[in-house]
C-alpha cells in the first residue's frame, strides 16, 4: 500500500517503491516524463520535489532498452562530503572558469565508458587510467569527487586525456544510456553554511555550491551535442540558476534542457488531495466521503474561521498559507493533521496541528535561507516584531533599535536592521502591500519560493518602501512557538496569505461600551468591593486579546474599538458569561456602534487615543439604553456584522417599547439632540444566549 505525506523522496530506494506512489502531472512534468523529451535537468527549490521526479523518469525508462546509470541505485548522489582544498586549487579553479563543466563532463564521459566495459585503459595515462582501472569508482560523483582535490597538474593531464581520447570514445556510444545524478548541492552545502576557513572542511568558497551546480548544467549540454543517445538526467537549485545565469554567455541554448518546477495553487491543492486519496480509513475523519478534503478534516471543518479577522476561510487556503508553496510543505502539514486522532479532529485540533506544523516550516526555512544571506542576529531582531503587520512608522523603529543594539559580527552595512529586514523580504518571509498588475486594488506580495536567488549575500539587501510590512504566517508561527511578542497587536482586518487582496483601512471602527448593572450591590459587600476591581479587569484582559484599543471607563465599565466587529463581539459574550458566572453574579449592559474612529498611536511610547468622539457618544446613549445581560445596536452596525456570518440570537426592538432613547417618527434618536442622528431600527442581542462555539465554527 502506498505511504502517504512522504516529505523525503529519499525513501523511495527501488523502483517498486514507486509503483504504489504518483506525481501531480502537470502539462510540464508530463513533457519531462516523455520518452522523446528535450528536457533532462530539473531545477527548482528545495522541497519542490526534484528528487522524486528524476526517479519517476527513472521508473518511465525501465525496460525500454536503456542502460541505467547507477545500475545498483535509483539515482547517483554525493558520496559524503568534499575533502578540504589547499591553496594551490582554490587558486586553479578559480582561475578557471570553466572547471567545473570539464570536471562534470569528464566524470561522466568515464562512467559511461565503464558501464558499456569500453576496455581502452592503455590509451589513458594516470589519474584517468587510475579511476578506469578501480572496480569501485563507477558513478559519475563517484569520480567527480575523486578528481576533484587533483592538483592542477593532475587535472591538466586528466583534460589532455578527456579531450583527446574520452570523449571520441563516449561519441561513439550508440546504445541508449540514461545516466541520472542528484545532490549536488548538499555535497557542497558546507560551503553555503561556513564563511572562512572550517576546522574539518578547510576553506570555504560560497562560490563552489552555486558553480558546481551551474557546472554540470553546462556539461549536460555538451555531452548531449556530442552523443544523443546519452540522456543524463539531473536536479539544480534554482538559487544557483537564478544566481548565475546572466553570467551564462549560451542562457539561450542552455534553456531547452531545463523544466523549471513549480506549482500554482491548484496544482499543489491536487497534490494534498492525492495524500488523502491513499491515506488508511483509519487516519480519516469521514473515509467514504467524496469530497477529499472532508475525508481528512471532517464535513464540519470544510471552513475555519480566523482567529482575529473572524473571517471564514476554506480550509484549503488555511493550510496552503501556512507553507511557502512547496509541496513538501504540504506533506508536513497533511501528516500533522493526519496524527490528530479522526475522532478528536475539529477546528481547535486542526489549527493547532496546522501552526505547529508552520512553526516547523518557518525554523526549517530560516535554516535553509540562512546561508545565502549575510543574515542578523534573530533573537534580537525577532523579539522586536510586535506584530503580524507593522507599519512603515513603526519599522522605522525598530531598525533604530536593532542598529543601536546589533552586535559587530552582523554589522554589514550602515543599516543592519534595514539589511536584516531586506535579508527577509528577499527570502519571501516579509511581503508588503503591491497593486494589482491589471485590475484595480492591492495584494499581498511575498518573494515566491520558486524565483529565490541565492545572490544575496554579494550585497546588502534593504527593505523596499511601502505603507505596511507583512510578517508571512510560517515565520509568524515560528516566532509565536519562540515565545517573540508577534501577538502583541494581531492585524483584525486582513488574513495574511500570499497573493490575497489587501484591504486597506478604511477608517471604520465597532465601538462597544459596557458596565455592571447593580454595582451599588457589589460596592456595599467589603468581600466583593475588595475582590471586584482586580476580577474586572482580570476577565478584561483574557477576552480582549487581539483587540486594538481598549480603557476602563468609571469604576465599573469599559470600552472596546477594533476593526474587527467579530472580535468586539467575542470580548463581549465572553466578559458578559464570566462576569454572570463569578463571585459577583453580575449582568452587564452593552451598547456597540459602528463608525468613522482612528485610533492614534505614539510610535515611541506606544499610547494609544481615539480621535473622534461621535462614536463614543451613540455607543454610550445605547449602553445606557440596554438591558441587563443584553447588547443594543443600530441596524447599520448590525448589517455590518452579518458580514461575519456569525449565528447571533437577534431580535428587534418594538417600536412601541419604552427605552431611554427617544422615538422619532423615522426611527430612533441614538444621539444628543442637536445632532439630530435617527437610524430606522434598533436591535439587541442577549449575549448568554449565544453558543461559544458561534465564535469558531
Amino acid at each position: 500500500m502506498p505511504t502517504p505525506w512522504v516529505e523525503d523522496a529519499f525513501q523511495y530506494k527501488e523502483i517498486k517503491d514507486l509503483s504504489g506512489s504518483s506525481i501531480l502531472k502537470t502539462s510540464d512534468v508530463s513533457s519531462f516524463l516523455a520518452r522523446d523529451s528535450a528536457r533532462t535537468v530539473v531545477a527548482g527549490p528545495k522541497g519542490s520535489g526534484k528528487t522524486l521526479l528524476i526517479k519517476f523518469k527513472r521508473k518511465s525508462l525501465e525496460n525500454l532498452g536503456y542502460k541505467l546509470l547507477p545500475e545498483n541505485q535509483l539515482l547517483d548522489v554525493a558520496p559524503g562530503k568534499p575533502l578540504a582544498f589547499d591553496d594551490g586549487q582554490l587558486d586553479y579553479i578559480r582561475q578557471h572558469k570553466e572547471f567545473w563543466s570539464i570536471l562534470w563532463q569528464i566524470a561522466i564521459c568515464i562512467a559511461v565508458i565503464k558501464a558499456h566495459n569500453i576496455n581502452e585503459n592503455e590509451r589513458f595515462d594516470s589519474p584517468l587510467r587510475n579511476i578506469l582501472e578501480n572496480p569501485y569508482l563507477k558513478t559519475p560523483f563517484q569520480i567527480f569527487a575523486n578528481l576533484l582535490h587533483s592538483t592542477p597538474q593532475l587535472f591538466f593531464a586528466s583534460m589532455q586525456d578527456f579531450n583527446a581520447i574520452a570523449l571520441p570514445i563516449f561519441a561513439t556510444v550508440h546504445a541508449q544510456t540514461a545516466v541520472f545524478i542528484d545532490n549536488i548541492d548538499e555535497f557542497f552545502d558546507q560551503h553555503l553554511e561556513h564563511k572562512g576557513r572550517h576546522t574539518i572542511h578547510g576553506q570555504m568558497i560560497h562560490d563552489f555550491w552555486h558553480h558546481a551546480q551551474i557546472g554540470l548544467l553546462l556539461a549536460v549540454r555538451s555531452l548531449s551535442a556530442q552523443n544523443p543517445h546519452v540522456k543524463i538526467f539531473t536536479s539544480i537549485r534554482i538559487e544557483a540558476y537564478n544566481t548565475c545565469k546572466e553570467q551564462l554567455v549560451d542562457l539561450a541554448n542552455l534553456k531547452p534542457y531545463i523544466l523549471f518546477l513549480r506549482f500554482d495553487k491548484d496544482d499543489l491543492r491536487r497534490i494534498f488531495e492525492q495524500n488523502i486519496s491513499i491515506e488508511r480509513a483509519s487516519q480519516l475523519v469521514e473515509p467514504k466521503s467524496e469530497n477529499l478534503l472532508a475525508r481528512l478534516f471532517g464535513s464540519d471543518n470544510l471552513h475555519i474561521r480566523h482567529t482575529y479577522t473572524g473571517r471564514l476561510e476554506p480550509i484549503f487556503d488555511y493550510v496552503l498559507r501556512h507553507t511557502r508553496g512547496r509541496p513538501r510543505d504540504l506533506m508536513t502539514l497533511g501528516s500533522h493533521v493526519a496524527h490528530v486522532p479522526a475522532e478528536m479532529r475539529n477546528t481547535q485540533t486542526i489549527r493547532d496541528a496546522v501552526n505547529e506544523a508552520a512553526a516547523e516550516l518557518g525554523q526549517t526555512f530560516l535554516v535553509e535561507s540562512r546561508p545565502h544571506y549575510r543574515w542578523f542576529d534573530e533573537d534580537m531582531l525577532f523579539n522586536l516584531i510586535k506584530s503580524n503587520v507593522i507599519s512603515n512608522e513603526q519599522v522605522r523603529k525598530l531598525v533604530r533599535h536593532y542598529d543601536e543594539s546589533c552586535p559587530n559580527e552582523y554589522r554589514h552595512s550602515d543599516s543592519p536592521g534595514d539589511a536584516a529586514l531586506g535579508d527577509l523580504y528577499e527570502c519571501g518571509l516579509i511581503g508588503l502591500p503591491m497593486p494589482r498588475p491589471t485590475t484595480p486594488g492591492m495584494l499581498q506580495h511575498f518573494e515566491s519560493v520558486y524565483d529565490i536567488s541565492g545572490n544575496a549575500t554579494k550585497r546588502a539587501n534593504y527593505l523596499p518602501d511601502a505603507k505596511y510590512y507583512l510578517i508571512h504566517p510560517i515565520l509568524g508561527s515560528y516566532l509565536l512557538r519562540s515565545g517573540a511578542p508577534v501577538r502583541d497587536s494581531v492585524d483584525s482586518l486582513n488574513i495574511i496569505n500570499p497573493l490575497s487582496d489587501w484591504i486597506e483601512d478604511d477608517g471604520m471602527r465597532y465601538v462597544l461600551q459596557a458596565d455592571v448593572c447593580d454595582y451599588t450591590r457589589i460596592m456595599e459587600n467589603p468581600t466583593l468591593k475588595e475582590a471586584f476591581r482586580k476580577s474586572f479587569e482580570g476577565i478584561i484582559s483574557r477576552a480582549r486579546d487581539g483587540i486594538a484599543y481598549w480603557e476602563p471607563v468609571g469604576g465599573d465599565g469599559f470600552l472596546l474599538a477594533d476593526r474587527s466587529g467579530y472580535l468586539v463581539m467575542r470580548a463581549a459574550a465572553q466578559i458578559a458569561k464570566e462576569m454572570r458566572n463569578s463571585i459577583f453574579n453580575a449582568e452587564l449592559r452593552f451598547g456597540m456602534d459602528y463608525g468613522l474612529l482612528r485610533i492614534e498611536e505614539d510610535i515611541e511610547t506606544g499610547e494609544k487615543v481615539l480621535s473622534n468622539d461621535i462614536p463614543l457618544q451613540r455607543s454610550r446613549r445605547l449602553q445606557e439604553a440596554s438591558a441587563p445581560g443584553q447588547l443594543l445596536l443600530p441596524s447599520y452596525a448590525l448589517t455590518a456584522l452579518q458580514s461575519y456570518e456569525i449565528d447571533l440570537p437577534i431580535q428587534q426592538v418594538d417600536g412601541e417599547e419604552k427605552m431611554e432613547i427617544e422615538k422619532v417618527n423615522d426611527g430612533w434618536r441614538v444621539s444628543k439632540a442637536k445632532d439630530n442622528f435617527v437610524v430606522d431600527s434598533l436591535y439587541r442581542v442577549p449575549l448568554h444566549e449565544i453558543a461559544p462555539e458561534a465564535f469558531f465554527k
